[in-house]
């Protein structure tokens, strides 16, 4: 499987592809995310692709920009999507664009209604209220640590359409 969007291909990572990942990764704060990411998807096989890494790779060159993971499927259809950039792709779109993506494929799928998205409080213009687009502040994930933001699936979305989810994070953390 692979999604392809105007610059970038995401292609979700096999184990063989998480162990690699694994290998190369010298960030200790990464090292225990992605172990449990392949962990959960050889203890889920049938859904393995919400669990695992997806790595983003330039069109052009294949060369590695970043990944973006789900945080599995949850019985209420509405899985959390985190994502990571290279420094020097950062503030170039590219999350925007991989995001926009990985929505668009998750609202394919059977069940799901809703990707959440947590960020730092206060970093977004949107916290504490609605937001255009029909992205809002959830909850309050504690201790004042972290916001968790959601768009909802559109009842009729057109191929064009602007999932609000990347919208939020455009907005909220000056990605691009």
């Amino acid at each position: 499987m692979q999604l392809i969007t105007e610059r970038l291909f995401l292609i979700p990572l096999q184990p063989d592809g998480m162990r690699a990942l694994l290998a190369r990764t010298t960030d200790p704060e990464l090292i225990q995310p992605y172990t449990d990411m392949l962990d959960l998807s050889l203890s889920h096989p049938e859904q393995w692709v919400w669990y695992t890494a997806w790595g983003l790779y330039q069109n052009d060159s294949g060369d590695w920009v970043g990944d973006l993971c789900f945080k599995g499927l949850p019985e209420n259809g509405q899985p959390e999507i985190g994502y990571g950039l290279l420094p020097e792709y950062e503030h170039q779109g590219y999350a925007t664009e991989a995001v926009r993506a990985a929505c668009r494929w998750a609202f394919e799928q059977p069940g799901v209604t809703a990707v959440e998205a947590e960020t730092v409080p206060r970093s977004c213009c949107l916290a504490g209220g609605a937001a255009p687009g029909g992205v809002r502040a959830d909850r309050d994930c504690g201790q004042g640590r972290a916001e968790v933001y959601s768009a909802q699936k559109a009842l009729t979305p057109s191929p064009n359409q602007r999932f609000p989810l990347y919208i939020a994070l455009n907005l909220c953390h000056n990605l691009l």
